[in-house]
């Protein structure tokens, strides 16, 4: 695996994170993992996970629970 690749890995798996368990835009995610573009990143995550930001965060909140609660999925 190529530097540039295997740095890419990490960047995508960091966006994965604040995706999966933060509430800032998509924007705001891509600068913070060092893309200047949206567009980059969601190319990039798709190919690196099969789904794109948008619907990572969806499935996700189905699954989420507030106190005892579940939340509805919408």
């Amino acid at each position: 695996q190529s530097p540039s690749l295997y740095y890419r890995a990490l960047r995508m798996k960091a966006a994965r994170q604040l995706v999966l368990y933060s509430k800032d835009s998509i924007p705001s995610i891509a600068a913070a993992v060092g893309y200047g573009s949206s567009t980059l990143l969601v190319g990039y995550y798709r190919t690196a996970f099969g789904v794109s930001p948008q619907e990572d965060r969806a499935k996700i909140n189905g699954f989420r629970v507030q106190g005892n609660i579940p939340l509805p999925t919408i």
